[in-house]
């Protein structure tokens, strides 16, 4: 009877620890899958053949300066044709200037537009010298932020009604980000419409620097030309991805960590900024 009851607890450890081994194993195999996938779409993924599959122009928001400035000689390296839609005329004239003599083979339109004003009016400009282009590209980047690292009642009414004028009704009326871009790219991918959220950390930018005390460039913040080349290998593939490799290195860790952590993290960075510009 006490030789029974050992072999059964025996087979109970047997059976407890081979299901461990097997759920180790399951689990090792979904990550090992995991970073193949994320090696293969980051760095061996051809790219998509961007006039064929969705024409010969682009148009790019906030092109004159950081990423979309990059996003836009990106494009015109790849053959297309830009729109270039700005606040400011002349930084518009001196891109598009700098476009046309990097590839003379392209045509450029600039169009001077200030998200914060008059939005529907500009809106009118741009469907008025676009409709009789083969236009299939549009780089929703335009943005603002805070002039500096700040708690929110420090900021000023006239400047976060601009941040939201420009941040939401301006790119809820061209696309959206994350969650409603993931929604159009549902609904309208039957279309050969595809709709896609870039998510990057920061990027080595003026606006980023003014308001992260960023000076430089480093491995996990890249320059907007390193970001606009990382970029265009993804469009196309999917509704929402991080486009440069250590942005992405960078989430998955996050993803590891839980809420009440990274909020803490990113909370102490907040705030040395800030007293740092007191």
């Amino acid at each position: 009877m006490e030789e029974h009851t050992c072999s059964s607890e025996f087979a109970g450890v047997n059976i407890i620890s081979t299901s461990c081994f097997l759920i180790g194993l399951l689990v090792t195999l979904k990550h090992l899958i995991s970073l193949s996938k994320w090696i293969f779409a980051t760095f061996l993924r051809s790219q998509i053949d961007l006039i064929r599959t969705y024409g010969s122009w682009a148009m790019v928001t906030g092109a004159t300066d950081g990423i979309g400035k990059a996003m836009a000689h990106r494009l015109a390296h790849r053959g297309l044709n830009i729109i270039l839609v700005s606040r400011s005329s002349k930084r518009l004239q001196t891109v598009a200037t700098e476009l046309q003599a990097r590839h003379p083979h392209i045509l450029v339109k600039a169009i001077q537009m200030d998200f914060s004003g008059d939005i529907a009016e500009g809106l009118r400009q741009i469907a008025a010298a676009t409709r009789e282009l083969d236009l299939g590209i549009l780089i929703n980047n335009v943005g603002i932020t805070y002039p500096g690292a700040m708690f929110f009642d420090q900021v000023e009414e006239k400047v976060w009604r601009k941040i939201l004028k420009v941040n939401v009704e301006g790119t809820t009326r061209c696309s959206y980000v994350d969650q409603l871009s993931r929604s159009l790219h549902v609904e309208y991918k039957q279309y050969g419409i595809h709709v896609q959220c870039q998510v990057p950390l920061y990027v080595a930018t003026k606006m980023v620097s003014k308001v992260a005390c960023i000076e430089k460039d480093s491995l996990f913040i890249p320059t907007p030309e390193a970001y606009a080349k990382a970029a265009m290998r993804k469009i196309g593939h999917g509704p929402r991805c991080t486009p440069y490799w250590a942005h992405s290195v960078q989430w998955f860790f996050a993803g590891l960590a839980p809420d009440p952590l990274l909020d803490s993290w990113r909370f102490s960075i907040a705030m040395r900024r800030w007293k740092g510009i007191q």
